[in-house]
């Protein structure tokens, strides 16, 4: 059941992360917070490229007009790993939706597995149940057994009642016996 239990907190954190990675990637992939905890080395990596280009915009930009080459290659090159950020963001978005699946195939698993042990349960306790009735049938036979032989040699009165399942009330035991009860 703690196992149980583990795995689905696990599943609904990972829903739960893959729906605001979502919302966060569809608004700007390159402030998705949750996707960057949750996302790929690359991911990562693109983010940390795309803030090293903007430095190299800003510096570039105090000393050069916005049409020099230089400014023009920073922009392409800050336009290109945009387009990336945005594909793996999509990876990251598979990468849960993947984690997801396997956390709901584990909880399957795990479902099933308690529906047969509370299964072999139910089959053992009708196992048991029914030892318990032979072995209860078992003694009663013996107690009426000793009863009799006990009876037929005078051991005890035949006035006295049957003795008991556990074959000791109403046993009137004869003076000087050593009757031993095993």
């Amino acid at each position: 059941m703690q196992e149980q239990l583990l795995n689905k907190s696990q599943l609904n954190k990972a829903r739960w992360n893959a729906s605001v990675v979502q919302k966060e990637v569809a608004k700007d992939a390159t402030k998705a917070t949750t996707a960057m905890q949750s996302g790929t080395d690359g991911y990562n990596k693109l983010l940390e490229d795309l803030r090293g280009v903007a430095r190299q915009i800003a510096n570039k930009s105090k000393v050069s007009t916005n049409h020099s080459a230089e400014l023009q290659v920073l922009f392409d090159e800050k336009k290109e790993i945009l387009s990336l950020i945005n594909r793996e963001g999509t990876v990251v978005e598979q990468k849960l939706a993947e984690q997801i699946s396997a956390l709901e195939e584990q909880n399957n698993v795990i479902d099933q597995n308690i529906i047969n042990l509370k299964q072999e349960i139910k089959d053992w306790s009708g196992v048991t149940q029914d030892y318990l009735a032979k072995t209860a049938a078992i003694i009663g036979k013996r107690v009426l057994l000793v009863d009799t032989d006990m009876r037929s040699n005078g051991r005890i009165s035949t006035s006295t009642p049957l003795a008991n399942s556990f074959g000791l009330t109403g046993l009137v035991l004869k003076p000087n016996l050593n009757l031993r009860l095993a």
